[in-house]
């Protein structure tokens, strides 16, 4: 099946299904997963084809349990699955590591107004991952777990303090300065104070800029994490060590220290706090009776 690659193959039912993952971090996954869960993943952030086939056939397979997970834009892929009412009720577990974000009005930056269509869309896209979250707190914690199946539902979050994505001006390229016209070997960018943030994932389509690109401003993945949490998450919490955990029944939320702008945090998240995070399900998967899955057959 294009796209997807089998990084594990694993002696139980569970079934980790990661998005947005490149193959250099097989290793390390494997290594913090353990050799229960069969693992697949796939570098594409939310693919519309072969992994919601893949996801739907093992959600099939009886006794099958899935935990998503994604890393950045790959977080809006595994919202777009749980969104699926075939798909979701199968996923007891979700790892969304500093990918979950919002749009931002720079008018209404601390308190949505009524009316503002900016402010709806910052609303709508925080709560469609409220359910989880707020089903993951009232979960239990697997260490403690001695009930059903059903009671079971774990969330890890990380975010990192990168908040230069709430300072973007809209629709300006630090490039072209809005013109269209750039100089030989020059790109479409944004400048934020003394940085020049080139990042085509995060590009956006500009029309001035004749569809090349340019960033728009977005909520930061901590005033997301503290808005679905409703804790304060300070960045104090997380020194010395870098990063702080906090939980409450199945959910855990890592803060990971980063500056405003913070190339080496943002990539820690993959290779970081994405093994991290799966480490923390191996409680899940312990407490269940583990039963070899069957695996789909065909391509």
């Amino acid at each position: 099946m294009p796209h997807v690659r089998v990084v594990q193959k694993g002696r139980s039912n569970w079934v980790v299904i990661l998005f947005y993952i490149g193959p250099l971090l097989d290793d390390s996954l494997r290594r913090a997963a353990g050799p229960e869960p069969h693992i697949l993943a796939t570098e594409m952030a939310n693919p519309q084809e072969s992994l919601a086939e893949l996801v739907l056939r093992y959600a099939k397979v009886p006794g099958a349990s899935i935990v998503l997970g994604a890393v950045g834009p790959g977080c809006q892929g595994v919202l777009s699955r749980m969104e699926d009412p075939s798909v979701g009720p199968k996923v007891m577990g979700l790892l969304l590591c500093d990918g979950v974000n919002a749009p931002f009005c720079e008018e209404h930056p601390e308190k949505a107004a009524e009316g503002c269509e900016l402010c709806q869309a910052r609303s709508h896209a925080i709560w469609a991952w409220q359910p989880f979250i707020s089903r993951a707190k009232r979960a239990q914690d697997p260490s403690l777990y001695r009930g059903r199946p059903g009671d079971l539902f774990k969330v890890v979050l990380t975010h990192t303090y990168e908040n230069y994505v709430e300072r973007i001006r809209r629709g300006r390229c630090a490039s072209c300065g809005g013109t269209g016209q750039l100089p030989i070997g020059r790109i479409h960018n944004v400048q934020i104070g003394k940085h020049v943030i080139d990042n085509a994932e995060m590009m956006m389509n500009c029309q001035v800029c004749k569809g090349r690109g340019h960033l728009e401003p977005t909520s930061s993945t901590v005033a997301v994490a503290r808005a679905l949490t409703e804790w304060d998450l300070p960045i104090a919490a997380t020194r010395p060590a870098g990063v702080a955990w906090r939980a409450e029944g199945g959910l855990e939320v890592g803060s990971y220290a980063s500056e405003t702008i913070d190339e080496k945090a943002a990539a820690a998240q993959a290779s970081v706090a994405l093994p991290e995070g799966l480490s923390r399900f191996v409680p899940l998967w312990q407490v269940l009776e583990a039963r070899p899955v069957e695996e789909p057959g065909g391509e």
